[in-house]
């Protein structure tokens, strides 16, 4: 492979991408064998499996026929393919899988909604039989193969949609991480579809093809009624709603929809997206989106319509931030990596432990760009390059690899649509060859002139819009001398337009700034896996949290700092919870044990093992001690403590008046920072008089203005204290305020008032205290 002209860069980030296949497996004596999810330790996974299975089965087709015959022997009675082989009666034994023909064993959380299992399974296994031609193994899976596709027809009886028939109102798939998921599974069902049909075609099994056909044609027109007359929907995930389209024109099963059709599609994708301007866009990385899913679903359907420079943006935006941070080269997880500002290539850890099954998906990609797809159950040979830009429309001994050996492809494009073509193909055993499918840019067919090893030969033209190939008889063998053929005409069709530059900087924009202090509602997450929320007595919380399960709450802005933070939860049973920043995939900075509370409301509270400061997004991620992973706990509120709080005076004695609006004076102290207290435009006459409750001693105070009027702060002003309320002596601290927070520094008051002057002018702005903190940091 480093002996082509394809770029390093995609070379490496491809081959480097089996580590997966040896960090995450797990094969047994009796010959189960799995692939770890990665970060989350589920074995199985089989909604990432179906997509990086395609190199398995190239490479190693004796093992994907292995952990396909799990998958089979393990399928539920009702047909549905299980998500995971973990032994869910006890998490913490990570190396224990279910038994050979356990059919209903648990998965890490129902997948009774899941669609694209069922649909995963059985492209894989057409897949391994086209790469295999293996026809035993195929007459082995077939029952199989119908219970799954039966189990699709039944959910879309459950789940589906009265008014788009065969599309899907209220499914799940792989996408547990938030986003709509019907789309994908009607686009992805589609592809099942058309492969159950052939199959049973092949088996002649008229009524049963008769059947899937008739499926294949309602899920495409319902899916265009729903999705393709200028309502296609955009936003978080849409990269995989035409995933169906991307497969089908990868897997040379033809297109679905029209070039039209996919056209306005990709025009809609780049309009939230911008690939081609923005790589992989959210430059702080996110678990929002999937890497190697944006990169097949999306970026596969870029290279397939000709979009290569769109594709190759995002692929190298991948790569700059993989292998920028030589860490994540043999741990990449799933979601966007954050953008390497200065590279760092020294490795300095040797985990795996969040490399991502589905990263060998590049393969799906790098056999595109070389063009090579061959079914050796029939003997076809497709020869149709993606060339990425920098290649300069040439190709020079691209490697592919099948389980009958290896072999290159040369290929070079000329001509006003790069409809002609020279090719060479060789093999280093002898490769049985019936027909070439060769790209079709060209007119008129009497223009067209096709020569193999130098002699004109007849073809036939197939497909349509981006599908389109010329179909050439062969009925031979390729061997190391390889063949060579020319392709030469008129062009054809135009090359897509290039998209126009976005407005704006990143995608999409981040949500608002969270203060941490004055408590965050845990149901005002930013993105969430597995959980639920729930309103009851008044009170709105986060709740069915199992093991694995993540909250994460965006721009938590920290400042100088928080010492400890208190849980508002409520528990039958003792778990725990992880607490990362940055990535959900990121690594715990602390483990914050919950106790059994008795069903009660409680509030925890845990000290930090350091400091969290500056802006951070926030994750906490659901954990059980044990084999009871479900149910851990339900949670209302988490309320982050600052450094110093021990010293921080308790407020819950606190009364106050003030110069104006005194109703609100204990807006300032009520742990809520949507609230305030606010005085009208600042003239210079403003005051707020705190009552502590009793004498006490301070040396520090905080005005708080984070939250929603930064910009409120005094422009001016002088402390006074008083001991009875009457008497207050000269000023014992005078100053001028800061934008989001005052602080206050003053030496060692005893006193029970605290009278704040605001001294300054500022026509255009009120004096607004979100919240008022008061310190003892000397004692």
């Amino acid at each position: 492979m480093r002996g082509s002209n394809v770029p390093a860069w995609f070379v490496n980030q491809t081959v480097d991408s089996l580590a997966n296949l040896t960090n995450n497996s797990m094969y047994k004596k009796d010959g189960r064998t799995a692939f770890a999810e990665g970060e989350w330790t589920t074995f199985g996974t089989s909604d990432q499996m179906w997509h990086a299975r395609q190199v398995v089965g190239n490479m190693f087709p004796a093992i994907a026929w292995q952990e396909l015959e799990y998958w089979a022997r393990t399928q539920r009675s009702d047909g549905q393919i299980h998500h995971d082989f973990n032994y869910m009666a006890d998490t913490s034994q990570k190396d224990r899988l279910v038994d050979w023909d356990d059919t209903e064993h648990a998965d890490y959380r129902s997948v009774d909604k899941w669609v694209d299992l069922n649909a995963g399974f059985i492209v894989s296994v057409y897949e391994t039989y086209q790469q295999t031609g293996d026809a035993d193994r195929l007459e082995y899976f077939w029952p199989y193969m119908k219970k799954a596709g039966q189990r699709i027809f039944d959910q879309v009886d459950e789940y589906g949609s009265a008014d788009y028939p065969y599309t899907f109102d209220d499914s799940e798939n792989s996408y547990d991480a938030g986003g709509d998921p019907n789309a994908f599974n009607a686009s992805l069902s589609a592809v099942a579809y058309e492969v159950m049909a052939r199959l049973a075609d092949k088996r002649d099994d008229a009524e049963l093809a008769a059947r899937y056909d008739s499926a294949f044609d309602q899920v495409k027109e319902s899916y265009r009624q729903r999705y393709l007359n200028g309502n296609f929907p955009t936003g978080r995930i849409s990269e995989s709603y035409f995933a169906g389209q991307w497969l089908s024109l990868s897997m040379r099963l033809g297109e679905i929809w029209t070039a039209d059709e996919t056209d306005q599609v990709l025009s809609d994708l780049d309009g939230y997206y911008h690939p081609l301007y923005w790589g992989l866009g959210y430059t702080r990385g996110t678990y929002d989106e999937w890497t190697p899913y944006l990169l097949a679903h999306y970026g596969g359907l870029l290279l397939n319509t000709r979009r290569a420079d769109q594709f190759v943006a995002m692929q190298k935006d991948s790569y700059d931030r993989q292998f920028g941070d030589r860490d994540n080269v043999f741990n990449m997880p799933l979601d966007i990596l954050p953008e390497v500002d200065e590279p760092d290539y020294a490795a300095t850890a040797i985990s795996g432990d969040k490399q991502y099954i589905s990263t060998p998906t590049i393969w799906r990609n790098y056999n595109d760009v070389i063009g090579y797809k061959r079914d050796q159950s029939s003997g076809d040979l497709w020869v149709q390059p993606q060339l990425l830009p920098e290649m300069d429309h040439t190709l020079t001994d691209g490697t592919f690899v099948s389980p009958q050996g290896y072999g290159t492809i040369s290929y070079r494009e000329s001509g006003d649509t790069f409809q002609n073509q020279q090719i060479t193909v060789t093999s280093d055993e002898p490769m049985r060859v019936s027909d070439l499918h060769l790209h079709d840019y060209l007119g008129a067919k009497k223009s067209i002139t096709v020569t193999v090893d130098g002699r004109p030969v007849s073809f036939t033209r197939h497909g349509s819009g981006y599908a389109k190939e010329l179909v050439v008889r062969y009925d031979g063998q390729i061997g190391p001398e390889g063949v060579r053929i020319t392709v030469t005409g008129d062009p054809g069709a135009p090359l897509p337009a290039t998209p126009d530059e976005p407005d704006g900087t990143d995608v999409p924009p981040g949500p608002a700034h969270k203060n941490p202090y004055t408590g965050i509602d845990a149901e005002d997450f930013d993105a969430t896996g597995g959980v639920q929320t729930a309103t009851s007595d008044g009170t709105s919380y986060v709740t069915e949290t199992d093991d694995q399960d993540y909250v994460r709450y965006d721009s938590v802005g920290f400042g100088d700092g928080a010492q400890a933070l208190d849980l508002r939860v409520r528990t039958t049973k003792a778990s725990h919870l992880e607490l990362a920043l940055g990535s959900v995939s990121g690594n715990a900075i602390a483990e914050i044990p919950v106790p059994d509370t008795g069903g009660a409301w409680d509030t925890v509270r845990f000290t930090l093992p350091e400091p969290v400061g500056d802006t951070q997004n926030l994750v906490l991620r659901f954990r059980s001690n044990d084999g009871d992973s479900s149910d851990l706990m339900d949670l209302d509120r988490i309320t982050f403590l600052p450094v110093g709080f021990d010293s921080m005076l308790d407020r819950t004695a606190w009364t106050a008046t003030a110069s104006r609006n005194s109703a609100a004076a204990g807006a300032a102290f009520d742990n809520d920072g949507t609230t305030r207290w606010n005085s009208s435009y600042q003239t210079g006459s403003e005051w707020y008089l705190l009552d502590l409750g009793s004498v006490q001693t301070f040396d520090r105070i905080v005005l708080d203005d984070s939250t929603k009027s930064p910009e409120d702060y005094p422009r001016g002003y002088a402390v006074s204290v008083s001991t009875d309320g009457t008497t207050f002596g000269e000023p014992v601290a005078t100053g001028t305020g800061s934008s989001g927070e005052t602080v206050i520094e003053l030496p060692p008051q005893e006193a029970r008032y605290i009278r704040i002057s605001q001294t300054g002018a500022e026509p255009t702005k009120y004096w607004s205290i979100e919240e008022l903190y008061v310190y003892d940091d000397a004692s």
